[in-house]
Order: structure tokens, then sequence, then C-alpha cells
């Protein structure tokens, strides 16, 4: 049942990765936005779709094991990837040739839809383990 959940979850993330990216993709086409702006919305896109990986990744291994060694890999997991963003969104805005306002935009809104379908594959988990 778990990989049931994590095949759904996986699904939900590539449709709606691959419409943001048709999406923007549909901007630029139509020169609503420029090549600075869908530069940054790649960016932001990857760093996203890394950081959904990872939680997926550490949740996965963490089930079935002790409660300890389950609380340390998602709760300090999740704190490292957090740290990890924040250090990312800073270096990429200070360092790289990015619309600062694009990739804020694009990336908080993958953030969150990536955290909604991580909260969801996780509770979905719990139910059926449960």
């Amino acid at each position: 049942m778990k990989e049931k959940n994590l095949k759904k979850t996986i699904n939900s993330a590539i449709i709606f990765t691959i419409a943001g990216i048709i999406t923007i993709a549909l901007l630029y086409f139509f020169q609503i936005i420029d090549q600075l702006f869908l530069n940054s919305a790649i960016y932001a896109i990857l760093f996203n779709i890394i950081n959904f990986v990872a939680a997926v990744y550490l949740f996965k291994s963490s089930l079935g094991k002790s409660n300890n060694t389950f609380l340390i890999k998602n709760l300090g997991g999740m704190g490292l990837r957090l740290i990890i963003l924040l250090l990312v969104i800073f270096i990429s805005l200070k360092f790289l040739n990015i619309d600062r306002y694009g990739f804020i935009l694009v990336f908080f809104i993958f953030y969150f839809v990536y955290l909604i379908l991580e909260i969801n594959f996780f509770r979905l988990s719990s139910i059926n383990k449960g």
C-alpha cells in the first residue's frame, strides 16, 4: 500500500511540474516573460524538485525503523533541508543573474505545492500503517 501512495504522490508531483513548466514555456513563447524570468523559474523549479525528492527519500528510508531513527531522519532532515534551501536561495539571489522577484514567486509556489504533496504522502502512509 505504501508503494501505491508513493506512486500517487510522485505522479501528482510530475503532473504539477510538467504543467508548471509548460505554463512558463508558453508565457515565454508568447513573450509575456523574458529570458531572465525563464532562467529564474528553471532554477526555482529545480531546487524544489531536489528538495521534494530528498523529503520522500528520507521518509521512505525511515519507515519501519525505530522511533528515534524516524524522528531524526524526518525532523532533522526537515530542518537540514530548510537550512540548505535558505542558503541556496541567498546564494542564488546574490550570485546568479536571475530575476529576483520571478525566482522568489516561482520558488514559493512550487515549494508550497510540493509541501502539500509531501504532507499528503506522510498522511496517507501513516493511515495505511496504523
